[in-house]
């Protein structure tokens, strides 16, 4: 059980393939949840085999032993439940489980396996992965010269044949019903003296999964060991197939050789990907689907950063180009908005983001405000400087990047965010950001272009999702009480820049002296 609810990677299914990618992913210390219902298909196996260092082991002893190995990795945690539904988010993944509890990650892994579909052929269940097998590989060497079945029949019955004739010389393939194979076919079975059965089968009959005799409708019977079987299957979880993933022609989810499906930050790996189903090779591709989510996360990470650097970059030499004129690009005189509630406060110590050529961090001076400023642009404080040395006010301008500042916890009585928009990205996590930096029963003033005004074509941002809408702003504030918050189409007459019909968003709030955070 885990209280956490945001990680890197959610994988689902903890079986040998999500252990052995959770262990890849611990050790490369990323944050790791595994959802697992503890179903897995060999539940009932006795066996395993074909695995180095865990042949002959039970399955739920090599379980055991590797969730207690990728236990030691503390930024891996378990959840005991049932994934029931998946969507895909802006920064990666939602997973709900049954309990109704929701868990969201940037990748996701599939390690969830396949559910076998039993012929209605009674004791057929009860013998499957004991006495009736799927793969020669797993379990041939144990039945080997053993009285073998093969429940089949045409193409597959005929190859499957061909292949177990390597364990056994004493092999009926029974067709459960008229055979399909062709006249050359059965010549070669016959010839390497492997008998065909057409009988229809009733029942097997076993002690506790161990097979005696099959019983044959016509209430004759065959004494037989070992029966092989191709059961038909289906996928054991439906939300890779609800997220948009491909599936191959046989059923499994379609993958490259890294483990990646055809949705980007999806994995798959083990029995829902391949046929060949033993442990040796879920672990082998749990490993390598946790090795590429790794790579991908850390290739994303220096990528993104890439394209912040740029844009920020972009950003920063557009408001330098602006405010590098003699003229003030939004005049000297404060925002109306503000400059009308700041006047209501008695004056304090107050935080200016993005304020540009100081007009109003100036004002704020002007009134007995401690003003602390910062903006991306040199020219832009250059300019501030000027203008507060006409006034006869000092304020603290600082050239930066929320993203790289830091000021004392709760230290400002106000904050005033006059036309702040920050990347889409980055806005709502900066103003839970800037709220720390606020004083219980501090203010914030905000005035800034709402969705609306993007169909007024007269400036501002011009990627919708930078702007604000009035539902955005009252949960990026939700512990102030609310002193005004409305969208409304206003008249601008700022300078250069600020003219003409404009549509914003108006907020003023008190936070909260007891729900602070």
């Amino acid at each position: 059980m885990t209280d956490r609810k945001n990680f890197d990677v959610i994988i689902i299914g903890g079986s040998y393939s999500g252990l052995a990618a959770a262990m890849a992913l611990g050790r490369a210390l990323r944050q790791v949840l595994i959802i697992d219902s503890g179903e897995p298909c060999n539940k009932q196996t006795p066996h395993s085999h074909n695995f180095l260092t865990q042949d002959g082991k039970t399955p739920k002893e090599i379980a055991a032993l590797a969730r207690q190995q990728v236990e030691k990795y503390n930024t891996v945690k378990f959840f005991s439940g049932l994934a029931t539904n998946g969507v895909k988010t802006e920064s990666g993944f939602e997973i709900r489980v049954a309990s109704g509890e929701i868990f969201s990650a940037k990748k996701l892994i599939f390690a969830t396996g396949i559910r076998d579909i039993m012929p209605g052929i009674d004791g057929f269940a009860a013998c499957w992965g004991i006495s009736v097998l799927h793969c020669p590989y797993c379990h041939g060497y144990e039945v080997r010269s053993e009285k073998t079945g093969i429940l089949g029949n045409g193409e597959y019955g005929f190859e499957f044949s061909k292949l177990i004739s390597n364990w056994t010389n004493d092999l009926t393939l029974f067709t459960n019903g008229k055979s399909t194979l062709t006249d050359e076919q059965t010549a070669i079975l016959e010839k390497h003296h492997i008998k065909i059965t057409e009988k229809e089968i009733e029942r097997l009959e076993h002690t506790d999964g161990h097979l005696q005799n099959i019983i044959f409708k016509d209430g004759t019977t065959s004494s037989i060991k070992a029966v092989y079987a191709h059961s038909p299957f289906e996928q054991h979880c439906q939300i890779p197939s609800a997220l948009g993933c491909e599936f191959t022609d046989e059923g499994y989810i379609k993958t490259d050789s890294f483990q990646a499906t055809t949705i980007a930050g999806i994995f798959a790996c083990g029995d829902n990907t391949t046929k060949i189903r033993t442990v040796a090779n879920a672990v082998a591709m749990g490993t390598t689907a946790g090795i590429m989510t790794n790579k991908e996360i850390v290739s994303e990470k220096f990528e993104q950063a890439d394209l912040n650097q740029s844009w920020d970059e972009q950003y920063r030499n557009m408001w330098d180009d602006r405010y590098k004129g003699e003229a003030y690009a939004y005049g000297t005189s404060p925002n109306v908005f503000f400059k009308e509630w700041i006047q209501k406060f008695e004056p304090g110590s107050i935080l200016m983001p993005a304020d540009g050529e100081g007009r109003n961090g100036v004002f704020a001076a002007q009134l007995g405000w401690e003003v602390t400023s910062f903006d991306l642009s040199v020219e832009g404080k250059l300019k501030a400087l000027e203008l507060a040395k006409e006034a006869d006010v000092t304020i603290d301008y600082i050239v930066g990047d929320l993203e790289q500042l830091e000021f004392e916890k709760e230290s400002f009585d106000a904050i005033a965010l006059i036309y702040a928009h920050f990347a889409a990205a980055k806005k709502s996590s900066f103003h839970q950001k800037l709220n720390t930096y606020l004083k219980p029963g501090g203010v914030v003033i905000l005035e800034a272009f709402s969705k609306e005004h993007i169909h007024l074509n007269n400036g501002g941002p011009t990627d919708i999702d930078m702007l604000f809408s009035v539902d955005e702003i009252r949960a990026d504030f939700a512990n102030h009480d609310l002193l005004i918050l409305e969208e409304k189409e206003i008249l601008f007459d700022e300078g250069m820049y600020h003219v003409g019909k404009g549509s914003v968003v108006r907020f003023v709030g008190k936070k909260n002296l007891v729900n602070a955070y």
